[in-house]
């Protein structure tokens, strides 16, 4: 409060605040004054604006008499300025690079830093209010104050996304949620990454179809619900496709890695992977040491060591050598879908991670076919070596198996029914 204004009347004084929003009203001993001294009082002072009625008229009241005084009491409010609000959107989901996650067990992965969000049909992925118009303010010496623009929102909405009348706005298809440059959130059912997924990316995890320019490094992971298609290779980390699966380069597995995909996988060669396809697995040149499942297998080149199964055919250049177990085996029902294969093989990695461990996997019982196709299909499936099969190979067809015992060239390997073994008659 302000030194007040010199007063009118010996009895009345009138203060008012610094940014002149209220103004106060005491009263001394002395002559009777009415409610005309009291208003003159006031608007001799500037105070027009906003004057409390009920409280002027107490104080005329009690100022008839002589001996009445009074503290400042509040004769005026002036009105606040009212700020314009624009409309405002705020995300339902996280968008952008994170510095990782809590796992449900309180510990935490730096590796799923968060840069894709992947959203499905029909998610809430943020929530808008409108805009309120302002208004002036008054003080009580009716000086006006204007009140403040409000800049409208940056963010405006691009494809995959609907604004219902209640504010929030709803993915209309699957897919990666961003923000582009010109500030325009949409959700793009195709995402191109641009380099390695690796700890500056962290995990890829995708609704609709991803391409990788790099590679997918050690103990990294990339998942789509569509397509995959990765311009390097798979190098120790894990993939999962949910339809087909197509790498330029090589898939090298580690042990604590696996490429899993519903659909068609095609690599250019693999080792040491843990591969399980829906529909054909194509390697253009080999396959070393691998644990391979896929409804068919085909390797151009040679399939040396390891544990290749197919529910229906299996063709490979060349197979086996001295001193290595390579098992090739047709005939096996393959467990579909994937994806909850893929999610365990990912919660013991996790748990091995903490503890320390590497996961060992058995092969003891991969020399035999856990649940056999229907015997017309099986009597279809065949191995068929285009080159030299080694001895010590293994060959399995259904429950049959055959051990190699001496080198071949351009054979086919079928199941007789008649005899229920394994016949082998050279390619056509």
């Amino acid at each position: 409060m302000l030194g007040g204004e010199e007063p009118i009347d010996r009895r009345i004084h009138i203060d008012l605040a610094e940014d002149e929003m209220h103004a106060w009203l005491r009263i001394v001993p002395g002559e009777p004054v009415g409610a005309e001294e009291l208003r003159a009082a006031l608007v001799s002072a500037g105070v027009v604006f906003g004057i409390d009625g009920d409280a002027l008229a107490r104080i005329e009241r009690a100022a008839r008499e002589p001996s009445f005084a009074c503290e400042p009491i509040v004769v005026a409010h002036g009105r606040p300025m009212l700020p314009a609000r624009a409309a405002a959107c705020t995300l339902s989901v996280p968008v952008g690079l994170q510095p990782g996650h809590e796992l449900d067990d309180g510990s935490f992965d730096y590796r799923d830093r968060g840069l894709l969000t992947p959203v499905v049909c029909g998610q809430v992925v943020a929530r808008c209010e409108p805009p309120m118009a302002g208004s002036d303010g008054h003080t009580v010496t009716d000086r006006v104050i204007a009140h403040e623009t409000a800049r409208g929102t940056d963010l405006t909405f691009g494809p995959g996304l609907a604004r219902d009348p209640g504010g929030e706005v709803v993915a209309t298809r699957d897919g990666v949620l961003h923000v582009d440059e010109r500030h325009v959130l949409g959700i793009d059912d195709h995402y191109i990454h641009r380099g390695d997924v690796d700890l500056h990316s962290g995990h890829l995890d995708m609704h609709g179809a991803l391409t990788i320019l790099g590679d997918v490094t050690a103990k990294f992971e990339a998942h789509a619900t569509g397509d995959i298609r990765i311009e390097r290779s798979i190098a120790r980390g894990s993939v999962y496709a949910g339809a087909s699966l197509s790498v330029k380069g090589g898939i090298i597995g580690g042990p604590r890695s696996q490429v899993l995909a519903e659909g068609n996988v095609a690599a250019e060669h693999a080792q040491g992977a843990t591969i399980r396809c829906g529909g054909t697995l194509h390697l253009r040149r080999t396959a070393l040491n691998c644990d391979v499942r896929g409804h068919a297998v085909r390797v151009d080149g040679v399939a040396r060591g390891g544990w290749i199964h197919a529910e229906t055919v299996i063709v490979v250049g060349e197979a086996g050598a001295s001193g290595v177990t390579t098992v090739l085996a047709v005939g096996e029902v393959l467990s579909r879908p994937l994806r909850p294969q893929f999610d365990e093989g990912r919660r013991e990695q996790r748990a091995a991670d903490r503890m320390g461990a590497a996961i060992a996997h058995d092969h003891h019982d991969e020399l035999r076919v856990r649940r056999v196709i229907p015997a017309t299909e099986l009597a279809k499936a065949h191995v068929d070596v285009l080159g030299t099969i080694h001895p010590g190979t293994i060959v399995v067809v259904g429950p049959h198996r055959l051990l190699v015992d001496r080198r071949r060239r351009h054979v086919r390997f079928t199941l007789d029914l008649e005899s229920h073994s394994i016949r082998i008659e050279p390619l056509a």
